[in-house]
């Protein structure tokens, strides 16, 4: 049972800063170092100063963390950052364009006391290096940055009532629409009974992790660290992160795909890899033009059944598709049926180690796999040379994604992309209130 708890946040001052779409950032994890010197030049209080970008190879220099804190700490000096007057909740709804599709996703912000097991429930596997990144972040600021997109149940949809009601208001904290044309709003809920509401409806649901998987486990570690061992869980303020919770039944909660390009290494064979495949898997070849048709043809193909895309040099788009459904070509002890039948799962669990040598969670496996949402990056990527192979991916329904966490199991990582994310900077939990 989640417990959900308002909070006096952080965030930035209307009058000390340019315009909030100017100072807001993506998550952290999807900021290149291209990406964030451009940020850090658009605004003298962009986010990015605070949130910092994709955590690097070979990790950070001690002093930038520092000089992170300092900054946190300037900011609220000179008012470019206040702090709420009382503990609130926080509603943000999002509408935005993907394909064809015009959508809407709302849900609230509420502090949420940090669980290994019970009310929250990871669903996929995280990566040491921006892990630490994310704890040595925390010890310099003492504050949660940013927020982890969590999914709710809310079988009755008593929750999305009250969400909804607060969207029909106008007195609205921030209203902006960012570079890629996904508007924001953000509403601020002080009334202790519609507080009182919400969490209270939140302790009958289960939670499920959709984005932020780093920052909800380094944050876990941070509250061991440092509870002091007489305090009870939930006494400090250390035992709470900031998420953002929506129904997994609300229609704009999307989960888009995300494709892999491989680096095989100098001893790659292509056509031994080939006639390996042929042993557990129905391939087909089809040509395909260029990267902007390569996804809508490898969706066209997949309609009907779960396929893998595999896209090789010469633009060839080959199709897999397990020869025994009943039997999975490999196990892991205690994966259910839905899991193994899973083309992400077949992937990571048997052609990565079984044909090219790369073990799951191993230093192997990030170094030679990239992860992207653009299928044509990944076509293009093969094409020039910057891979010996790419991985087409179906994405996998929010719903699925839910059953199988709340059977304890995990997806390989980026397994799933929650779309679109939630923008970092709006709110800061701050350890010292």
């Amino acid at each position: 049972m989640p417990v959900i708890k308002p909070f006096r946040a952080l965030r930035y001052n209307p009058d000390k800063i340019s315009f909030i779409s100017r100072v807001v950032t993506p998550p952290y994890d999807v900021i290149d170092a291209e990406t964030e010197k451009l940020l850090h030049d658009k605004d003298p209080h962009n986010f990015v100063r605070l949130g910092l970008g994709k955590t690097p190879q070979g990790g950070r220099r001690a002093d930038e963390y520092l000089f992170v804190s300092d900054i946190l700490q300037k900011w609220q000096n000179d008012g470019v950052l206040l702090r709420e007057s009382a503990p609130s909740l926080y509603v943000l709804e999002q509408s935005f364009r993907t394909g064809e599709l015009t959508c809407r996703r709302r849900g609230f912000i509420g502090a949420l006391l940090l669980e290994e097991n019970g009310g929250v429930h990871a669903h996929e596997n995280i990566m040491d290096g921006p892990k630490a990144d994310r704890i040595q972040l925390m010890e310099a600021c003492r504050a949660s940055l940013s927020q982890p997109m969590m999914m709710h149940s809310d079988p009755e949809a008593e929750i999305n009532s009250i969400v909804e009601s607060v969207c029909d208001t106008t007195d609205f904290v921030y209203s902006f629409r960012d570079e890629n044309n996904i508007g924001h709003t953000l509403w601020r809920i002080d009334d202790p009974d519609m507080v009182e509401s919400l969490t209270s409806l939140m302790e009958n649901q289960s939670a499920v992790i959709a984005d932020g998987h780093h920052r909800y486990q380094s944050a876990l570690a941070f509250a061991g660290a440092h509870r002091p061992l007489d305090a009870p869980k939930g006494t400090e303020p250390e035992d709470y992160i900031p998420a953002f919770m929506v129904s997994v039944k609300d229609q704009g909660l999307l989960s888009l795909a995300t494709h892999r390009g491989v680096s095989a290494g100098d001893g790659f064979d292509p056509q031994r890899f080939l006639t390996a495949l042929e042993d557990y898997f129905s391939v087909k070849s089809f040509q395909i033009e260029d990267g902007d048709s390569v996804y809508r043809e490898y969706n066209r193909l997949r309609e009907d059944r779960p396929l893998i895309g595999c896209v090789l040099k010469n633009g060839t788009l080959l199709t897999l598709e397990t020869k025994d459904t009943e039997n999975p070509p490999v196990k892991n002890a205690g994966n259910s049926a839905e899991m193994e039948r899973l083309p992400v799962a077949v992937l990571h669990y048997y052609i990565f180690p079984a044909l090219l040598g790369i073990e799951p969670g191993s230093a192997a496996e990030s170094g030679m796999i990239e992860y992207s949402s653009s299928a044509a990056g990944i076509y293009w990527g093969v094409q020039s040379g910057a891979f010996d192979l790419g991985f087409l991916l179906p994405p996998i329904p929010p719903a699925l994604v839910q059953k199988i966490a709340e059977q304890g199991e995990r997806l390989p990582i980026k397994s799933t992309f929650f779309y679109p994310k939630i923008p970092s900077g709006l709110l800061i939990y701050s350890h010292t209130d």
